[in-house]
């Protein structure tokens, strides 16, 4: 587990978390994050919780999270992310509040 909440981070989310494959918990909640999501957080195989929420990540939800197949929490509540969600990644609408600009299922905006 990596809790880093709450910690008043800034700056975009490093790239080379994603060499930290262990990792089976991601908490980077509450801080002031911003920058997209780095597609290497795909790589992080064992990850079963994955917690971006209350920062101000912006961009797309990236497909490749797609290959998290332990993934069974995301949340990515209160950021600046747009686009559609991906379609492997229908997890509850609770998990993308906040976020005006994303579409697609599991909320009721369609693209």
């Amino acid at each position: 587990v990596l809790d880093l909440s709450a910690n008043q981070l800034t700056g975009e989310i490093p790239a080379s978390l994603g060499k930290l494959a262990g990792v089976r918990e991601l908490n980077l909640s509450h801080n002031r994050l911003s920058g997209g999501i780095p597609w290497t957080l795909g790589e992080m195989t064992s990850m079963a919780v994955l917690d971006l929420s209350f920062n101000r990540i912006n961009g797309t939800i990236p497909g490749g999270l797609a290959r998290l197949h332990l993934l069974k929490d995301l949340r990515v509540v209160s950021n600046d992310l747009e686009g559609r969600i991906p379609e492997t990644l229908l997890f509850g609408a609770s998990s993308y509040e906040g976020n005006p600009g994303l579409c697609g299922e599991p909320l009721s905006r369609p693209c």
